[in-house]
């Protein structure tokens, strides 16, 4: 979870399904700085394995999801 202080951009993803919700984020993660967080909203549950494939295939960091009243909160950072 990025630190309190750090101001924190937040993906809605809500209704959307992968791959497209992957592309998404990989496109704003690409233009992120190392150490930068967002926080990706999702509604798709087959999104949360694909975002751990990703991140393997990446690199990038990838939370544990946590759920949110009928969606899920992930956090994702650059490495």
């Amino acid at each position: 979870m990025p630190s309190p202080r750090q101001k924190v951009r937040r993906i809605d993803l809500r209704g959307k399904v992968s791959p497209l919700t992957i592309v998404e984020i990989a496109r704003v993660v690409k233009r992120m700085r190392p150490g930068e967080t967002i926080v990706a909203l999702i509604t798709d549950v087959a999104t949360l394995e694909d975002l751990r494939r990703w991140s393997r295939r990446t690199g990038n960091r990838v939370g544990e999801p946590r759920e949110a009243g009928g969606h899920w909160e992930v956090d994702v950072t650059k490495v």
